[in-house]
């Protein structure tokens, strides 16, 4: 099953749910570019049993940028299921602990996750 999530509804709900706004760019089929504060380039980098690992890389003022949001965002990330590990430089988000999720991945598990014009598309496959 394929799942198409506009770029838009993904800020609206961020913006919504945790009052966190940000920007969202597809730059490629495997890379994003998010802007809070500074502009920062993440790819998918692995998916196992529906937790997404996504690499990202810095430079100079944005490792001290993210280093500084990372310690005021701290319990919003762990509200949005969110792990990050600055040194390994991967964020990864686990889609099991998300509660409108929880329902839907008992029966069906992330395969794919690529980002598409202006669109976040997830390839789910049935459990067995």
């Amino acid at each position: 099953m394929r799942l198409e999530i506009p770029i838009k509804e993904v800020l609206n709900f961020l913006s919504d749910q945790y009052r966190v706004d940000i920007g969202l760019k597809v730059m490629s089929d495997g890379t994003l570019e998010v802007n809070y504060i500074d502009s920062v380039v993440i790819s998918i980098h692995d998916i196992k049993e529906n937790v997404l690992f996504i690499h990202y890389e810095l430079d100079g003022l944005a490792i001290i940028l993210t280093g500084i949001v990372r310690l005021f965002m701290k319990k919003n990330l762990a509200a949005l299921s969110i792990k990050w590990d600055p040194k390994a430089k991967e964020i990864s988000v686990d889609l099991n602990k998300i509660p409108k999720m929880d329902g839907f991945l008992k029966f069906a598990y992330v395969s794919e996750v690529h980002f598409v014009n202006d669109s976040i598309l997830l390839i789910f496959y049935a459990r067995n």
